[in-house]
């Protein structure tokens, strides 16, 4: 276990919030790591881009609806789902 991960165990946080640089490789890899871990990670599409272009990062965001769950990447940005986001944050 890292030290990331103790802290998160023992700060009893479940949910973590992803934004980035290259959705197609690091954006995606943390955020299937954490769920293959039990956590419940949220991609923050509209803060998040790829190096190789828009429709590498389009990809990342549906390939990512597909493997951790289509409710777990919120597009748009946060002053706009303020709403969606605080339901999430709230919901089991």
């Amino acid at each position: 276990i890292s030290d990331f991960e103790a802290f998160l165990k023992k700060e009893n946080i479940t949910s973590l919030y992803f934004v980035g640089v290259d959705t197609n490789a690091c954006v995606m890899k943390g955020a299937v790591d954490a769920f293959e871990k039990g956590y419940t990670p949220f991609i923050l599409g509209y803060y998040c881009g790829s190096h190789s272009g828009i429709k590498y990062h389009q990809f990342a965001l549906k390939n990512l609806q597909k493997l951790i769950g289509k409710r777990q990447v919120i597009d748009g940005k946060i002053e706009e789902r303020k709403q969606i986001l605080v339901k999430e944050i709230n919901s089991p």
